[in-house]
């Protein structure tokens, strides 16, 4: 009111009303003598000590440049300023977490797979915790940390996958086939793989050559340790490609009549595994019930 004042000097609060609140003005049929139709101010603009009549009266004609402003927003970056200069590092910290934890999420977001659907629920799981965290005026560091290991754990998926892609990958030109993807994929959610082609395929000469990088690797004689040519026995070209096995496992299958030579053929299993200080047998016997 006062800017409108000071822009209209001689107005009144009809003048006011018509442009701030035209559904206050009731226009009428007849014209003014300037050709503009007559009208008057609503009904609830004309009760007798309304707001709006006591503001009109009370405002004085002040442009807006020399008005108080109504938000400073230099004193509010002050005392913005001055808050976080009041607090300790560890509160100061505890005021990011909430860009922190949209920065990771975009993050693992940018890293997602196509391939990986089993991450899609736990992306949407990890969404909605973030939400219900960062709402919440009074959020709890135990509620970050549950947060921070559903983020944990589909960044280890995505590290594994980005892992495979590179331990797998035969040549920087070679384009990734859909069998080794689907092999790679299999590698995640199985515990045991069938290798595609064998031992002599292309995935298989692969593994066969980490296991030989790293054969080369465990006998080699670090700079820091002394060498006891007595004990040690340096690595050959004829020696073997596969360092030694933690655990051996050996496993016997047939199918055999039991009890008697008449009896049906029934399966026949035995397991032995075998570690450094330990010893296991396992066996699985079927016999003819029908006719022993």
């Amino acid at each position: 009111m006062e800017s409108f004042k000071a822009a209209n000097p001689g107005s009144i609060l009809e003048d006011f009303i018509r442009w701030y609140s035209p559904r206050d003005w009731i226009e009428e049929g007849e014209v003014d003598e300037y050709g503009q139709r007559k009208g008057s101010l609503s009904a609830r603009m004309q009760i007798k000590g309304n707001m709006w009549l006591e503001v009109w009266e009370a405002a004085k004609p002040v442009p807006a440049r020399r008005q108080k402003r109504l938000f400073d927003d230099t004193r509010e970056a002050q005392k913005v300023l001055h808050f976080l200069e009041s607090q300790k590092p560890s509160a100061v910290a505890q005021l990011l977490l909430p860009v922190l934890t949209h920065a990771a999420i975009c993050r693992l977001l940018q890293e997602q797979k196509e391939d990986l659907s089993m991450l899609s629920e736990s992306f949407r799981q990890i969404i909605k915790t973030a939400e219900r965290i960062t709402r919440n005026p009074r959020p709890t560091l135990q509620q970050y940390d549950e947060l921070a290991l559903q983020v944990a754990e589909v960044e280890e998926v995505i590290a594994q996958a980005n892992s495979l892609e590179v331990k797998f990958s035969l040549a920087p030109e070679t384009v990734e086939t859909p069998e080794l993807r689907a092999f790679l994929l299999k590698l995640m959610h199985l515990s045991e793989v069938d290798v595609p082609g064998g031992p002599r395929g292309a995935i298989g000469s692969r593994i066969r050559t980490m296991f030989s990088d790293a054969q080369k690797v465990a006998q080699m004689v670090s700079d820091m340790e002394p060498l006891n040519l007595a004990e040690e026995t340096p690595w050959s070209i004829n020696s073997s490609n596969f360092p030694q096995p933690s655990i051996r496992e050996f496993v016997m299958r047939v199918w055999a009549t039991r009890p008697a030579p008449s009896s049906r053929l029934t399966p026949q299993r035995l397991t032995a595994i075998l570690k450094k200080k330990e010893f296991r047998l396992a066996g699985c016997f079927c016999h003819d019930t029908t006719f022993q």
